[in-house]
């Protein structure tokens, strides 16, 4: 963390990101050590929004692949509930008309929206089950990734059995 002092008397607080965490006079920061001086308090807010757009830019990237595990969880189920391979070289099919989904169709989220929740081809409205448990997966990435390695691994990799023995059991006796 560093403080740095404004043109105005008052400093801002930095964490390891540079976000600016806290504003106040600078007779609250007691040692004078961790103190810089800056020229202008126009430097802070710069900073302060560089920082916010590292962190805007990485919760978006682990929402993202959040939702690419939601999206995968998601087929390995329906394939072991339909008693299809696991592996095979073929993409995702429309479950009506049987077409092969285009790349653009299964990007997580995305693809939905694309299609505006029907398939491409036989314009039949898609099952919105994978697209809740990509959202579902997102967040909880996003919401556990900035815990210590030790705790949030274990609890993301729970999550993940547990999304996916439930999805499996639901596919497979309803």
């Amino acid at each position: 963390m560093a403080i740095l002092r404004s043109a105005d008397q008052s400093a801002c607080l930095y964490s390891y990101t540079g976000i600016c965490l806290r504003k106040a006079p600078l007779q609250e920061y007691h040692d004078e050590s961790m103190v810089s001086t800056v020229t202008s308090h126009f430097l802070c807010v710069v900073n302060s929004y560089k920082g916010g757009l590292t962190m805007l830019l990485l919760n978006s990237l682990m929402f993202t692949i959040g939702a690419c595990c939601g999206s995968f969880i998601t087929c390995m189920a329906e394939r072991l509930s339909d008693m299809q391979s696991l592996y095979t070289k073929q993409r995702s099919v429309c479950p009506q008309c049987q077409h092969q989904l285009r790349f653009w169709q299964l990007i997580p989220l995305l693809g939905v929206l694309l299609q505006r929740g029907k398939c491409f081809d036989c314009q039949t409205a898609i099952n919105l089950r994978s697209t809740w448990i990509e959202l579902l997966c997102g967040g909880l990435v996003l919401f556990n990734w900035q815990l210590p390695l030790p705790l949030s691994l274990p609890l993301l990799l729970g999550y993940a059995v547990l999304i996916f023995n439930s999805l499996t059991d639901r596919l497979s006796f309803s």
